[in-house]
């Protein structure tokens, strides 16, 4: 449900953002890290958050339990950069998992921007859709241990992060993707409604969740650097099937411009399976002997314009290439009374309708 704040709270929490960074020499029971910068969030804002701890070393040459970190965020407008440098040597192996609920593990940088936003140009609902530029990169020694990723959530306040831009592969990875949000309720607003918007973004370098490949005791080294740009480049704005709402703008507390771009192309309709052609055939037989009815004249038609056909020496008739739909199948014969059947035609496959006709001297009509 969209969440929808009195004035006063509105201004309260509109246009700001909240920085964090945080880094340290463990495996576990790394403390979540407070806020280390708030302010006002504007086109213009501007601000950095950075941490370090330890002192650089050369991976290969360590030979004590040695750590470095260092974590940075900094936001320009509707740009993020996230940045985290990780490095452990001769850190004892886990070989269970070692990070507990909470933990943010050796390093973490992210924030969080709050927005008052209006959709502008219609009634109803509509589904603010922001779409991000992501470009990056991962890189992690050959012996690596430790993981990273980078995640960004766009949404109304109370609703979990959870979106995962990527994770590191190992090696070095460059990331260049466009981040399009999800079709959802934590981005459904109400036209001319002031409402809340909150983009929280993060990076993290922690140690595994599952047991180590390798769980025999022993140490392990590793650097794991993660380096990202994050950059709004325009907002979607749809109506609940995905579908791009006209005349449709947003109105930013903070000043930010968000242009607007068009949605994804809503995928097609899966092809109807129902049959585009259909067939209808019968035999036309003596009720009495079962003799065939050899030159029975047949008329087919679905409207003002019927088509006609006549049993062959076997009493055999067939129509092909029919649209679906209903029919009026007629069998007439001089001294014979006419016979009638209505078909109608399967919805899922192609269809082949087969009708036996049995004439007798007395009336008979089929249906």
């Amino acid at each position: 449900m969209v969440l929808l704040l009195p004035a006063a709270a509105l201004h309260a929490l509109a246009a700001s953002y909240s920085l964090s960074t945080y880094n340290c020499g463990s495996l576990t029971n790394c403390a979540t890290p407070a806020p280390a910068h708030q302010g006002v969030w504007s086109a213009s804002a501007s601000d950095r958050s950075e941490t370090e701890t330890g002192t650089p070393f050369d991976i290969d040459t360590a030979s004590a339990m040695t750590f470095y970190g260092k974590s940075i965020v900094t936001i320009q407008g509707g740009s993020m950069t996230l940045s985290n440098h990780v490095h452990m040597a001769n850190f004892q192996k886990a070989a269970a998992a070692p990070v507990r609920t909470g933990a943010v593990g050796p390093a973490f940088a992210g924030g969080n921007i709050t927005d008052t936003l209006t959709i502008a140009g219609a009634e109803g609902d509509a589904y603010f859709l922001p779409v991000y530029e992501v470009d990056g990169k991962f890189s992690s020694s050959a012996g690596k241990y430790l993981g990273s990723f980078v995640a960004l959530c766009p949404g109304i306040p109370g609703t979990s992060c959870r979106p995962m831009i990527r994770r590191s592969p190992g090696g070095v990875a460059n990331v260049q993707a466009t981040f399009r949000s999800t079709l959802g309720d934590t981005l459904r607003f109400r036209f001319g409604v002031p409402s809340q918007y909150k983009l929280s973004f993060y990076s993290r370098v922690l140690a595994p969740t599952t047991p180590a490949a390798d769980p025999s005791p022993g140490t392990f080294r590793d650097d794991e650097t993660v380096d990202f740009t994050i950059r709004l480049v325009g907002v979607a704005i749809t109506d609940r099937s995905g579908r791009e709402i006209p005349r449709a703008k947003v109105l930013s507390e903070a000043g930010i411009a968000y242009q607007i771009v068009p949605p994804p192309a809503v995928p097609a309709q899966p092809q109807s399976t129902a049959a585009t052609s259909g067939t209808v055939e019968g035999d036309v037989v003596n009720a009495a002997t079962n003799a065939p009815v050899a030159g029975a004249r047949v008329k087919l038609n679905q409207g003002d314009e019927p088509i006609y056909t006549k049993a062959d020496a076997q009493g055999h008739f067939v129509f092909r290439d029919l649209p679906p739909g209903y029919y009026n199948l007629a069998v007439e014969r001089p001294g014979i009374i006419t016979c009638s059947y209505y078909p109608k035609f399967a919805a899922r496959r192609e269809s082949r309708i087969h009708r036996m006709f049995r004439f007798r001297p007395s009336s008979a009509r089929k249906k």
